[in-house]
């Protein structure tokens, strides 16, 4: 697992909440705290959608809804005069970009043994920070997965032309 500052917090903001930048995530997550907090668990109620309503919305076999279905409801939790005093979004791949990713062919293992691949934003004090991780349903030592889709995410950030410092 690693981090990063996000440069710059407006820009950021404009692409994730404006933008379908990142409406492709599926949202295990969304905590926001302003004059009241607001908490989005993105877990699908089973039983709430047939299965054909789900294929319709791209959501066959995901556990979670995509960002871009309830981007606007996240946009108008935080729009206003007054910046949130924190939020956090727990983004997660879904599980064709986590085959793609062994379809590239160097990473041992089988995809279906991966739990989650995650990108994790938080914003406190004014400041903005990412991290990604990888979590396994077995145990593996290697790496490469973790290491391949930490390469996607900062892809993703640098065609987006979102500014990161290491930390």
């Amino acid at each position: 697992m690693r981090s990063w500052k996000i440069l710059d917090v407006k820009k950021f903001m404009n692409i994730l909440l404006g933008t379908a930048g990142f409406d492709h995530f599926l949202l295990s997550e969304a905590a926001i705290t302003g004059g009241v907090s607001y908490t989005i668990d993105g877990h699908l109620t089973e039983d709430f959608y047939s299965q054909e309503e789900l294929e319709n919305m791209g959501l066959g076999g995901q556990r979670c809804v995509r960002f871009g279905q309830v981007r606007s409801l996240c946009f108008d939790m935080i729009k206003g005069k007054r910046t949130p005093k924190k939020f956090s979004f727990v983004f997660l791949a879904d599980d064709e970009t986590i085959a793609g990713l062994f379809a590239q062919g160097s990473i041992p293992g089988r995809w279906e043994d991966v739990a989650n691949l995650s990108l994790n934003i938080r914003y406190q004090n004014g400041e903005l920070y990412f991290t990604s991780s990888c979590t396994w349903r077995t145990f593996t030592m290697d790496r490469s997965l973790e290491t391949a889709w930490e390469q996607q995410i900062l892809g993703m950030f640098q065609k987006l032309e979102i500014a990161l410092e290491e930390l």
